[in-house]
């Protein structure tokens, strides 16, 4: 399957909004936590990153495609940024295997994804 397309048409079907973790596909939240894992241990990928390409879509304002220029202000809200949507991935992951509930208050929105300080309430099942 071509990972890209299926991103660019998620995006163009749903908006931003498709691009909150828990309004992922299944296998775009496979892709994406793959993508993470590689990240995170240093693993050079091939193919492009989607998971990076939803987080700059999610930060700029206007749809992002070919030669679009974002400016962070600092390193360290860039790494806060890719902090709070994988940490958002990986609990949409763990969510969606049952392992935990969360009410819909606690899902993510356009408007706090990014926040460092949003409050999420977890209840393990057991």
């Amino acid at each position: 399957m071509n990972y890209m397309k299926e991103f660019a048409e998620h995006v163009h079907d749903n908006g931003k909004e498709g691009l909150l973790p828990q309004n992922l596909t299944d296998s775009m939240l496979s892709r994406m936590l793959m993508e993470v894992d590689d990240f995170e241990n240093d693993r050079e990928r091939k193919e492009g990153e989607i998971f990076i390409l939803a987080i700059f879509s999610l930060k700029h304002e206007e749809e992002v495609y070919t030669n679009v220029k974002i400016t962070f202000d600092s390193e360290d809200e860039l790494a806060d940024i890719f902090s709070c949507y994988i940490a958002c991935l990986e609990l949409e992951g763990i969510r969606r295997s049952r392992s935990l509930t969360m009410p819909i208050s606690s899902l993510p929105t356009l408007k706090n994804i990014f926040d460092k300080n949003r409050k999420i309430q977890i209840s393990e099942l057991t």
